[in-house]
């Protein structure tokens, strides 16, 4: 079965047609080149040059994708093709339109009704803090508020937080917050949860979301991953990094609708004391390479980087980059002055660094 037909049945409850594509953020829209087929995609350029004109100026970095797909492509030759082609680009991308024109579609899908045991089986949420990272329509940030604290829905797709803020105020639930961000740039201090949880939103980008996920929940405290990811071929990359020394996460298997799938959990390690340490110690592959920028760019610029720099050069976000500069610092790789720029200092021999990946 084709993505197409997979996502008409899924959703059959929803209507889409190609001006749902005005319903797209920004942040969408950088995910079509690639993923919309890319002949019937220009003919809908052709065809409706206002969309072209939309999604540039909502996301200019798209704009050489569309022009270039206008010049590679001629206009459709009869006045059939460009509704063949709108209704097969909508249905490839169904899923995005879905959240942004018909979220209680998405809220309806049985793959949502998981046993919440699988939550408070490890943790219980009772007076905490949590975390809903990639909240959707907030299936788990609901559940959460009926024993928590406090409940932090994020979610980046503003219809999707505006159905949580509907749902919470038909359930008469004041503690839960919706904010908008990204799980891997999570507009939250450290250490401000008790617990973080994930379901079905966990993979964009694994490693500054993980990152993410340990800057924010204290020592102590717990994150749980319910993907929704079965035991297949193309699941076992990310199941492998979860479960690797690097991040420690234990599994197990929980049932949803359509079967059998794994979970995955921590608890926050409390913070390793500070100061120098053998500089035998091991590194992770990512944390290497971390060091190997530093010390390379200070033999360059006669001058220690700022986070700014290690974010440029690592293309990830802010938090990420201080989370892992705090990492670095906890186990005596790196030294620094708190609070004063460029005073990194990398304490291992360069002899022990490895070759730093451009």
């Amino acid at each position: 079965m084709s993505s197409t037909d997979t996502f008409r049945s899924m959703f059959a409850g929803a209507e889409l047609d190609i001006e749902d594509l005005y319903l797209l953020e920004a942040f969408q829209i950088g995910y079509v080149p690639g993923w919309v087929p890319e002949a019937e995609f220009s003919a809908v350029l052709h065809a409706q040059p206002a969309i072209r004109r939309f999604l540039a100026k909502k996301n200019p970095d798209v704009a050489p994708y569309l022009d270039g797909l206008l010049a590679q492509y001629d206009p459709a030759a009869d006045a059939e093709s460009p509704v063949a082609a709108a209704d097969r680009v909508v249905w490839t991308i169904a899923d995005l339109l879905v959240y942004n024109k018909c979220p209680e579609v998405y809220d309806a899908l049985a793959f949502h009704g998981w046993d919440w045991q699988e939550v408070t089986s490890i943790t219980n949420l009772q007076d905490k803090t949590v975390i809903d990272a990639g909240a959707g329509t907030g299936r788990v940030a609901l559940e959460a508020a009926r024993s928590a604290r406090l409940v932090f829905a994020l979610e980046p797709v503003g219809r999707l937080r505006r159905f949580i803020r509907e749902r919470a105020a038909e359930l008469g639930l004041h503690n839960l917050y919706v904010l908008d961000g990204f799980s891997h740039a999570i507009p939250l201090p450290d250490s401000f949860a008790d617990v973080l949880i994930t379901s079905h939103a966990l993979g964009w980008r694994l490693e500054d979301e993980l990152l993410e996920f340990e800057r924010v929940v204290r020592g102590g405290g717990h994150i749980i991953h319910c993907p929704g990811t079965a035991e297949i071929e193309s699941e076992e990359a990310q199941h492998r990094r979860l479960t690797s020394e690097d991040w420690g996460y234990q599994f197990s298997r929980y049932q949803e609708a359509d079967g059998p799938k794994r979970k995955y959990w921590k608890q926050v390690g409390a913070a390793l004391p500070r100061g120098p340490r053998p500089a035998s110690e091991e590194y992770t592959q990512r944390q290497g390479q971390y060091l190997a920028f530093i010390y390379q760019y200070t033999r360059v610029h006669g001058q220690p980087p700022s986070e700014a720099d290690m974010q440029s050069f690592f293309q990830t976000s802010p938090p990420s980059v201080h989370q892992m500069v705090i990492r670095l610092e906890e186990r005596g790789l790196i030294a620094r002055v708190p609070g004063q720029p460029r005073t990194i200092k990398v304490l291992l021999p360069a002899r022990e660094l490895p070759k730093l990946e451009v």
